[in-house]
């Protein structure tokens, strides 16, 4: 497990992330809050999923992820659970991971994974978890792998630290 965290004593930062799923979202709609930096929820999930398919077009992987609701529903309860049950893992409480949740939830695919993490303290949250899914192999290789057509994001936030789940799958 990786997370991905800054705290504001300089040689406290922890990197984590973990492995494979984004939904562009109208910015500034809903009532998410909005941290000191100006970021909403649905502002970090836009965000996060156009530098998956930014970070995949310089790869030149074509087509683009396709933003899927059902998938950043999902991803934006496990974000929730992780907030809300005190836990930072690809497995929530009940034993289940993410192939576990989409199941559940009617997805069908043939290839599925997840990229988590959690900031703390980072004026933008989806910018630099990005980069630091970029640096770190296994979610490197989420991000770029070419076999996945579709992408949700979900996130969620309390105070300065937010939470964000990217599944990928192939149908």
């Amino acid at each position: 497990m990786h997370e991905l965290r800054r705290r504001t004593r300089p040689s406290l930062v922890a990197l984590t992330a973990l492995l494979s799923l984004a939904i562009a979202c109208s910015s500034g709609s809903g009532s998410s809050p909005t941290d000191p930096g100006g970021w909403t929820v649905s502002q970090v999930e836009s965000a996060s999923f156009q530098l998956v398919n930014d970070a995949r077009g310089s790869e030149g992987i074509d087509p683009p992820l396709v933003s899927d609701p059902t998938l950043a529903a999902i991803a934006r309860g496990h974000s929730e659970a992780m907030r809300d049950q005190g836990f930072f893992s690809h497995t929530n409480p009940l034993g289940q991971g993410f192939a576990d949740r989409l199941r559940a939830a009617g997805v069908t695919f043939t290839a599925a994974a997840e990229n988590l993490a959690r900031v703390e303290n980072i004026p933008d949250p989806a910018g630099y978890a990005n980069q630091q899914f970029l640096g770190n192999p296994p979610h490197r290789h989420n991000i770029l792998d070419p076999q996945y057509t579709h992408l949700g994001v979900g996130v969620a936030r309390q105070g300065d630290t937010w939470w964000i789940t990217q599944l990928y799958i192939r149908r």
